[in-house]
């Protein structure tokens, strides 16, 4: 019999000389992290626009800080919740931006 180690280091582009407090999943294959200086970074496929990127949905991407788009630009992020492939976001002054599926 062979042990498997299910652990793994992720590294992704955006993660270089970062520390983080929180990683979500929006679905089964888009993710978000949550890092120190509260940035979000997000990487997977954008099935319904969960990532909080500029594109169409159902496109893939590698990880990449997305506090510069719409609402979060500038903004210091706290805390995120994912659910129903969606990304919620609360920001410094206590303010909710949200992306992705949010009519679920």
């Amino acid at each position: 019999m062979t042990d498997h180690n299910p652990w793994f280091q992720c590294t992704l582009n955006s993660f270089a000389g970062k520390t983080f407090t929180k990683v979500v999943a929006m679905s089964n294959v888009s993710f978000a992290a949550l890092d120190t200086d509260g940035n979000v970074h997000t990487w997977g496929n954008n099935q319904t626009g969960e990532m909080g990127r500029n594109a169409a949905a159902g496109t893939s991407y590698t990880s990449a800080i997305i506090n510069s788009l719409g609402s979060l630009n500038g903004k210091v992020v706290v805390d995120i919740v994912a659910r129903y492939n969606s990304l919620w976001a609360i920001d410094s002054t206590g303010r909710i931006h949200v992306t992705g599926a949010v009519g679920h």
